[in-house]
């Protein structure tokens, strides 16, 4: 029942026992509940220190810290109110809980190297050689509690209920040396070679370090005198090709140990949850860094005193050895498949753009276009038990054999095939239909 005396604000209601109540309205909810608040702070210094110790040699050292913090803080607040629909009184939640969560993570980052650079005629030679070591420090430390004394004044250390806490610790390191070289005759012929060799501590010790080098070459078409006469219309055009190799370490730091969580059971002894440990990971001790090779082929033209410019590349991308579970087990076993080099990828496409740039009297425009195209496709993979399909072979028409193969692109697809099934909710919808169509 709902009294009516007295004025009252629209979104309140005065209740049988003379209890004045707001309904819940979401503005109510917003007004009575506390706001979850995320502090970040984000602090970054970097410092550069260049000797020359003779001219053409200079040698650069650089040092990069940054410390990332951030703080968030969550209350659920217990507060009263009206149902709206049958003016009872309710509790926004049974027991109020406040929470805590505090995240650091310090990035150090030291490089020095050489750079080397000297004109001889018409050859131009640079030469760059140096260190490069980086460390990733990571923490998370997260406290709750519930059944505040006082709920305008939330707080771990003014609750009654069980303390609830967790952390995690996480820290990587990668160090490597690396060079390129340059070398340039008469501004038409143009070569560059790179290389790094680095290591991770995010592989096992036996398989930490990789070599990646990456070569290019380039030539400056327009700079031959047999293209004099295009002088008055093109400014620039210069083809060019690369090949070269990165590695990738992006998996999280421990992948290579067995680590056993510690989880509370779902019973109690003696009115407590009891902790427990899970039975390790498998793991490889032999898996390391993903290598991603590039092919590419391009050109640059420069039309007009290069206002106008067209771009084109052409390239193929493998990546060797992915990491992904290496082989299928028994669900018997009761563990996944551990992590190893054994699935390939193979993205290959095409890219132009074209850009205008001018100016008409003291305005300055530019105008943009560009287009691409790209396919993917994984080359290898563990697929024993066809977790991944592929299309099946249609070259038979027959109502009966177009039934098969058509349910076979769907679930039960071929190994050897050259493109790759639907997922496996899609292939319950159309189980449905070519069953209907087809039985």
């Amino acid at each position: 029942a709902v009294g009516l005396a007295g004025v009252l604000h629209p979104a309140q209601v005065h209740l049988v026992l003379g209890e004045i109540l707001p309904i819940n309205t979401p503005h109510n909810f917003i007004n009575l509940s506390a706001p979850k608040e995320n502090d970040r702070n984000d602090l970054r210094i970097f410092g550069k220190l260049t000797i020359t110790p003779f001219k053409d040699l200079k040698i650069i050292g650089e040092y990069t810290f940054n410390r990332k913090t951030r703080e968030i803080t969550t209350f659920d607040k217990k507060f009263n109110y009206a149902h709206g629909a049958n003016f009872r009184k309710e509790q926004s939640v049974s027991n109020s809980k406040y929470e805590i969560e505090n995240r650091a993570t310090n990035y150090n980052a030291f490089n020095v190297y050489a750079n080397y650079n000297k004109t001889l005629g018409k050859h131009d030679i640079g030469i760059m050689a140096g260190f490069n070591q980086e460390s990733n420090a990571y923490k998370m430390m997260k406290a709750s509690r519930t059944d505040m004394i006082n709920e305008d004044l939330p707080s771990l250390s003014q609750a009654t209920g069980d303390y609830k806490n967790s952390d995690e610790f996480e820290e990587y390191h990668v160090r490597g040396v690396f060079y390129r070289i340059n070398y340039s005759y008469a501004g038409k012929y143009l070569l560059e070679t790179n290389g790094r060799y680095d290591g991770s501590s995010k592989f096992p010790k036996e398989n930490r370090f990789g070599f990646f080098p990456s070569v290019s070459v380039g030539w400056r078409v327009s700079e031959e005198q047999f293209m004099e006469w295009s002088k008055v219309f093109l400014s620039n055009l210069k083809l060019r090709g690369s090949y070269g190799n990165i590695g990738n370490q992006s998996i999280e730091p421990y992948a290579f140990i067995p680590g056993m969580d510690s989880p509370l059971a779902n019973w109690v002894v003696n009115g407590q949850a009891t902790t427990t440990l899970a039975p390790p990971a498998l793991v490889s001790n032999s898996f390391t860094w993903e290598k991603v090779s590039t092919l590419d082929f391009g050109f640059d033209l420069g039309l007009f005193n290069n206002r106008l410019n067209v771009v084109f590349d052409w390239y193929q991308r493998d990546t060797k050895g992915m990491l992904a579970p290496g082989m299928e087990l028994p669900g018997v076993l009761g563990a996944k498949a551990p992590l190893q080099n054994s699935a390939d990828l193979r993205a290959k496409g095409w890219e132009i753009s074209l850009d205008w740039n001018d100016r008409i009297g003291n305005v300055q425009y530019y105008l943009g276009f560009n287009l691409y195209d790209s396919r993917t496709k994984i080359t290898k993979y563990d697929n024993e038990v066809v977790l991944l399909g592929k299309v099946c072979n249609l070259e038979t028409h027959n109502l009966e054999t177009k039934k098969k193969t058509y349910l076979c692109i769907i679930f039960s697809p071929k190994k050897g095939c050259p493109y790759w099934a639907l997922y496996y909710i899609f292939n319950l919808i159309m189980q449905k239909i070519f069953m209907h169509f087809f039985s």
